[in-house]
C-alpha cells in the first residue's frame, strides 16, 4: 500500500470518497494538502452523513473530521 492511495482532496464528493475507500480496502482517508494532516474521512463519517440526510454529491468538507487525534509513528504504542 502506498500512502498516496489514502490521500483525498477536499474538493472531492462523498461518492468519490466512498469509491476511494472501496478501491483501497481501508476505512480511512486523509486530507493532507502539502503533506500536512488537515483532516480525515472514515467510512463511519460517510455513513453518519448519509443517515442525517446528506447527499452523495456533497463535498467531503461537510463530513470530514478536521480535529483528528494523531501520534508520530514512534509513539504508536500509546494509541488507544
Amino acid at each position: 500500500m502506498k500512502l498516496d492511495e489514502l490521500l483525498i482532496e477536499e474538493d472531492k464528493t462523498v461518492l468519490e470518497a466512498m469509491q476511494r475507500l472501496d478501491e483501497t480496502g481501508h476505512r480511512i482517508l486523509f486530507i493532507a494538502p502539502h503533506n500536512k494532516l488537515r483532516g480525515v474521512v472514515t467510512d463511519s463519517d460517510i455513513r453518519r452523513h448519509i443517515l442525517r440526510g446528506g447527499a452523495l454529491a456533497d463535498p467531503i468538507t461537510k463530513m470530514a473530521n478536521y480535529s483528528p487525534k494523531s501520534l508520530p509513528v514512534e509513539r504508536r504504542s500509546e494509541a488507544r
